[in-house]
């Protein structure tokens, strides 16, 4: 079964910590950590940098421009991509095999405080605010786009990352590529 996972979740799902450890199970996939590899371009890319201090969405263009190498791998996961519904649609249309999309459920209270406690300099009360209304603005839709094309794995991101990725495992083997 070959591995091709867009990972989701409010800010403070847990989409990293579980990409790590997705990565020591398949050693061979690669990983794109899309809202890392805006922090690493925000230096050179003042839009970047803006949005990223505001709590905002990174224009499409410059998102898509990111993991659009990674589709045409044989194996990926995309962390933390897509947000918005018109990059969620253009993987599931681009894509002769777009691979399903994890959802990393979680209340926001929960995710709230794990922002909060690991002290990123984006991580105020006000920019977690706008970070959780653009979730359910822009990438629920997303996230319901892929519910639609029977594409959507969902799973409970309360519990411990060893056993989200056991639950993750576990759901794959049910869906056939």
């Amino acid at each position: 079964m070959k591995i091709k996972l867009c990972v989701l979740g409010l800010p403070g799902s847990g989409k990293n910590t579980v990409g790590e450890l997705l990565k020591t199970n398949y050693p061979n996939v690669d990983i794109c950590d899309v809202g890392s590899a805006l922090r690493q371009r925000a230096e050179a890319d003042k839009h970047i940098k803006d949005t990223h201090k505001e709590g905002g969405l990174v224009s499409s263009d410059r998102v898509m421009g990111i993991f659009e190498e990674y589709l045409a791998k044989d194996e990926w996961i995309l962390l933390g991509s897509p947000r918005r519904p018109n990059e969620a649609q253009w993987i599931l249309d681009g894509n002769s095999d777009p691979g399903y999309l994890v959802y990393l459920k979680v209340p926001y209270e929960v995710a709230k405080q794990r922002l909060l406690s690991r002290g990123r300099f984006d991580d105020t009360e006000e920019v977690i605010s706008r970070r959780f209304a653009d979730f359910e603005t822009y990438t629920m839709k997303s996230i319901e786009l892929y519910q639609e094309a029977n594409r959507l794995i969902e799973v409970d991101a309360t519990r411990s990352p060893e056993e989200i990725v056991l639950d993750i495992r576990a759901k794959l083997l049910d869906v056939t590529y």
